[in-house]
Formats: structure tokens, C-alpha cells, sequence
């Protein structure tokens, strides 16, 4: 096992790859075919589970500005500057999500989170909070 491999792993047997009440950043990125996908190193799933999909992807390419990479930050708790995620209801061991406003603006969005959404936060949150990162290309 490489040495960066088993620090990743010694980190999520650690449980360090978890979000909880502070903010953690995340990059998704998109490849030549169009499909965007969570980076998630020490993922222990298919890379095809990371595939954002059902909403994701479209707000995805809203966030990047026409680019190929978003980082956002998400805590399940409030911080500045952050827009919310709600679940509406848990579907196919993830949950349906709406994001009723983004910057202010209304825009009653639906996102689909899938299962690996326990990965990350140990649970499908009722609630989650994220604020874009990344520059917008214009």
C-alpha cells in the first residue's frame, strides 16, 4: 500500500473524513464526457457511485460557471454565507433534496443525494449547509 493510500485510509478508519458541526470542503469535478463526480479519496465504493446525478450535476454546472471544478464547503449546521439543503424524503438509501433559494434568489431546485451521503456524514442530514468556493469563470 502507498504511503499517501494508508494515510487516507488510517484518516477514515479514524473517522476524519466526517462532517459534522464544522465546515469541510469538497471538490466534484467534471470529466470530457460531461459527468460530474464527488472526489472523495479513500472512497470505498466504485468510482461510479461518486457520479453526480438527478439535479446534482445541473447545479453542479451552475456553481462552476461553465468550468470543470466546484469546491464547496458544507457543515450540517448554519455559518456564514451558506445556502441550505433540505431532505424531502429518503429514496434508494440517500434522499431527495430541494435547495429553495441559492444566493438569495429563489430557485426551488431538486437534488438527489445518493447513499454515499452516509459516507460523508454518518447519516442522510435533514439539513445541510454549503457556500461555493470556487472562483466562477466567466
Amino acid at each position: 500500500m502507498k504511503l499517501k493510500s494508508f494515510f487516507i485510509y488510517l484518516l477514515s478508519a479514524l473517522g476524519l473524513r466526517k462532517v459534522s458541526c464544522k465546515e469541510a470542503d469538497f471538490r466534484f469535478y467534471k470529466e470530457e464526457t460531461g459527468s460530474w463526480y464527488a472526489d472523495l479519496p479513500g472512497y470505498p465504493g466504485p468510482k461510479g457511485d461518486l457520479l453526480m446525478v438527478a439535479g446534482a450535476d445541473t447545479m453542479l454546472d451552475v456553481l462552476s460557471g461553465g468550468g470543470n471544478e466546484v469546491i464547496l464547503s458544507a457543515s450540517l449546521e448554519p455559518f456564514e454565507n451558506a445556502d441550505k439543503l433540505e431532505l424531502i424524503r429518503l429514496v434508494g438509501g440517500g434522499g431527495d433534496y430541494i435547495l429553495k433559494t441559492f444566493e438569495g434568489k429563489t430557485i426551488n431546485h431538486d437534488i438527489w443525494l445518493c447513499n454515499v451521503i452516509k459516507y460523508v456524514f454518518d447519516k442522510v442530514p435533514e439539513s445541510i449547509y454549503f457556500r461555493n468556493k470556487s472562483p466562477i469563470e466567466q
